[in-house]
């Protein structure tokens, strides 16, 4: 919800460090803002990102400041615009790109309604 109380869609994966937790090694934007990525030497610099994208603590100098396409292909991850209708699949391509083991063993239910 924003201050005047319209709800604002989004949906964001975050994979933390227990004894760094206010800073995240990896955060998936799934539905939200574009992103402004800073000016460096890296594919992406000064690029205005939209969503979904990927945000990775690798980049020496800028960190999770900089945000990765995930509608076009990059290393492991890829989202497809039909994904991004099924935010499950969505944690199910995050989870795997992870590592995280077991995950078809996971149940994975959308919630119908937050209202």
């Amino acid at each position: 919800m924003n201050r005047k109380g319209h709800r604002r869609p989004k949906c964001t994966f975050l994979l933390r460090e227990k004894r760094n937790k206010e800073q995240p090694l990896v955060r998936v934007d799934i539905i939200g803002r574009p992103h402004q990525n800073p000016v460096g030497d890296f594919k992406w610099s000064n690029k205005v990102i939209p969503c979904p994208h990927l945000h990775r603590a690798d980049f020496p100098k800028y960190g999770t400041y900089v945000a990765v396409p995930l509608l076009e292909k990059n290393e492991n991850f890829q989202l497809s615009q039909n994904d991004l209708n099924n935010l499950c699949e969505c944690l199910k391509k995050t989870l795997k790109f992870l590592n995280v083991d077991n995950i078809n063993s996971y149940n994975f239910r959308e919630q119908e309604s937050l209202f």
